[in-house]
């Protein structure tokens, strides 16, 4: 119980950071491709604020339980913190993670959470981040940078939404 998250049942942000690094060694190792997808639930609050805080953690629920369901065995998807949640993707190049994080986008548009008969549409934001050779040198970079494009995304997101 200690390495997962108890509302999601995903790994915890601790054990997330613990295999990161084991990935992360083993990619330098081998040399191999080793891409992490920072997630961000869209308006988030806005739930929460709206159906209440039982609507907020089932829209968590759903999205942990999506993310485990598309993503491999191999893989690693943990709930970082609050609406964010991180998934590490060992052996695969920036350009396959972007197809798969647009496939997740197009799930949680098209297949809104039904709450107690209400139709909660889902929206995720995703930033990736890959390692670059000589460029990273610990695990922890992989995090800051797919964060740094997740807001990107997210920014661009909200100024496209401001002029629709």
């Amino acid at each position: 119980m200690a390495s997962r998250d108890s509302l999601t049942e995903l790994l915890n942000r601790r054990s997330l950071e613990q295999i990161l690094k084991r990935e992360f060694e083993r990619a330098v190792r081998y040399r191999t491709p080793l891409t992490v997808v920072f997630i961000d639930v869209d308006d988030f609050k806005m739930v929460n604020d709206r159906y209440g805080h039982k609507a907020g953690d089932e829209v968590l629920k759903y999205v942990a339980t999506h993310l485990s369901h598309m993503t491999r065995g191999s893989d690693v998807v943990a709930r970082f913190a609050g609406d964010e949640f991180i998934i590490v993707l060992p052996n695969t190049p920036l350009d396959e993670a972007s197809q798969f994080t647009n496939r997740l986008q197009t799930f949680f548009i098209n297949h809104p959470l039904d709450f107690e008969g209400i139709q909660i549409q889902v929206s995720i934001s995703c930033g990736l981040s890959q390692i670059e050779e000589g460029a990273d040198d610990e695990a922890t970079s992989l995090l800051k940078k797919a964060d740094k494009m997740l807001y990107k995304a997210k920014k661009k997101k909200s100024t496209r939404h401001s002029y629709m």
